[in-house]
């Protein structure tokens, strides 16, 4: 499980929650989403009412 917000210092906290609670293979994203993109990733947002896709 990837835990992640926007600059990668918030998600530490309900990352080591998780893992102090038994769940395995959980990992903090690293830079968050600013670092997922700025590394070039690619990113999608859900379709939401009321929200033009343009």
């Amino acid at each position: 499980m990837a835990v992640i917000c926007d600059g990668g210092y918030r998600s530490s906290v309900p990352a080591s929650l998780l893992r102090r609670h038994g769940c395995r293979d959980v990992y903090n994203v690293l830079g968050g989403m600013s670092g997922w993109k700025n590394a070039g990733f690619e990113t999608t947002s859900p379709d939401r009412p009321g929200r033009s896709s343009t």
